[in-house]
């Protein structure tokens, strides 16, 4: 697996990018604290993931609550400006996540940051959406895939196998 590097030209027309965020509950309300994006280009597959530091605006309860240390993490600024450097290299401009719904509402509050003008709205889509001529019988393998092998808690084990999921719902 190669890194998913920002300045990287050779991935600026990646065919498929998967991205999931760890996040921490802080009296009911999520925060992200951490994020991995997976792009795919000709089979080639590149990684990238970072810790988040919780920003000046968010409860620093999230520090002690979250299931990883993030004292010696990124900003959480810097790491939303590297995130859309890197998901602007994805040619559809299209995140898969298995859940768009929470996926963007973290991406926005870590993108919101930054003060960064994109919104996930459109971006973040849902995995088994139906493509082409196989659509139907290929999110039905994705959906058979995750059913097999259930969502690990660590985004870089989850954007692997969103990706596996992919590649089972639209082999070659």
């Amino acid at each position: 697996m190669k890194q998913l590097t920002a300045a990287s030209f050779d991935v600026s027309d990646m065919s498929s990018i998967f991205i999931d965020i760890r996040s921490a509950n802080v009296r009911g309300k999520l925060w992200p604290v951490q994020i991995a994006l997976l792009g795919i280009k000709d089979g080639d597959e590149y990684l990238w993931s970072s810790a988040i530091h919780p920003a000046l605006s968010w409860p620093m309860q999230i520090l002690d609550l979250a299931d990883i240390y993030l004292r010696d993490a990124p900003r959480a600024s810097d790491v939303a400006r590297e995130t859309l450097e890197r998901i602007s290299r994805a040619s559809g401009k299209w995140l898969h996540a298995e859940d768009p719904p929470g996926t963007k509402k973290l991406l926005d509050r870590l993108l919101d940051e930054a003060n960064l003008a994109f919104r996930s709205d459109e971006a973040v889509i849902a995995m088994d959406m139906e493509w082409g001529r196989d659509g139907e019988a290929a999110g039905a393998r994705i959906r058979e895939y995750f059913g097999n092998y259930p969502a690990p808690s660590d985004p870089v084990d989850q954007v692997q196998r969103l990706a596996n999921a992919w590649v089972s719902g639209y082999p070659g």
